[in-house]
């Protein structure tokens, strides 16, 4: 494991909990590596290549700051393990194209996280698209909000690392756009872009080949604590919709930022009465490499989604429409 944030955290209790597979080594550069490895027996590294580099370890997975990603991926590839990252697999297009090339034939199992298409409302809204049920679509909308997130060092809020709202956040609905509906054929965005430290918004007009307009919302200037997801689909044959501020069984609010060291600082879903997708998207992926199949989420599928997402900001940056070629 390397991260010992709020997705390592997650992803190590999906790995101890599915019973597959085992926490060996985590690192991280702060304290989080040492307490999560108490958490799980797992012992500290002092280096990532440390991980990397150790013949009995099967799989890394990479829960670090985006920047991080490329290089990390880099060093997996030349040691030949598999990988488990964390949206968005990269920061940069050079970066996409970069490991697109260097990945082409590799005979391990790499994935990303994109963990809304393990989301049962999300899975259903696809299946009624892909059975027609609904007839033709028109307009798809997607929104994903919550508060600002905090991460080691103020990761996020430092735009050459995390890429902010659209590539961190609403890199999800791109994604869950492409896998529903197909490629997507120009984007249009705009985005306050770190304007107002602490707080970041984005809107996303996208025309996919298909012909469906899309609508997608990001935003990082939620009240603290609150985080919430949305979508309608309309079609010919009728309409989809999904809210969870008002169609969740349960609501869990939880004190935010900084009370404890396992305190949450990156809001999360959190919906006990729901099927946990993370621990879902895990088992999926430890499936795979046990069975030597392809992952349902590969790194065809996360490079495209990235490459959606930064298309979006050059599109705010410049003003203008950005074609996907």
């Amino acid at each position: 494991m390397i991260g010992a944030g709020t997705m390592g955290r997650i992803h190590s209790a999906s790995i101890s909990a599915s019973g597959m597979a085992k926490v060996e080594k985590i690192y991280a550069l702060d304290d989080g590596a040492a307490q999560l490895a108490a958490i799980h027996d797992a012992a500290v590294a002092r280096t990532a290549a440390e991980i990397i580099n150790d013949p009995a370890i099967d799989v890394v997975v990479i829960a670090s700051p985006t920047d991080t990603h490329a290089g990390y991926l880099s060093l997996c590839h030349a040691a030949e393990k598999h990988v488990f990252c964390e949206k968005p697999v990269v920061r940069t297009e050079n970066e996409a194209d970069i490991i697109e090339k260097l990945f082409a034939g590799y005979d391990r199992h790499v994935t990303v996280g994109h963990v809304v298409r393990f989301m049962g409302e999300y899975q259903q809204m696809r299946e009624k698209v892909q059975s027609e049920a609904l007839g033709s679509i028109g307009t798809a909308r997607f929104g994903r909000c919550g508060s600002f997130p905090v991460g080691w060092n103020n990761w996020f809020g430092d735009f050459e690392r995390s890429g902010g709202v659209i590539l961190d956040l609403s890199i999800h609905d791109l994604d869950t756009l492409a896998w529903t509906f197909g490629p997507v054929d120009r984007v249009y965005a705009m985005c306050t872009g770190g304007k107002e430290p602490g707080h970041e918004y984005a809107l996303i007009i996208a025309r996919l080949k298909s012909g469906v307009i899309a609508h997608i919302e990001g935003s990082w200037a939620e009240s603290k604590g609150l985080f919430y997801t949305y979508y309608e689909i309309a079609g010919s044959h009728g309409l989809v919709e999904f809210d969870d501020r008002t169609e969740p069984a349960l609501m869990l609010y939880r004190k935010t930022a900084n009370e404890g060291a396992n305190a949450d600082r990156v809001m999360t879903p959190s919906n006990p009465a729901i099927v946990d997708p993370y621990a879902v998207e895990m088992r999926s992926y430890l499936a795979a490499v046990k069975n030597n199949k392809q992952p349902e989420v590969t790194l065809a599928d996360g490079l495209y989604a990235a490459r959606l997402a930064l298309a979006a900001m050059k599109s705010a940056k410049e003003d203008r429409p950005v074609l996907l070629s």
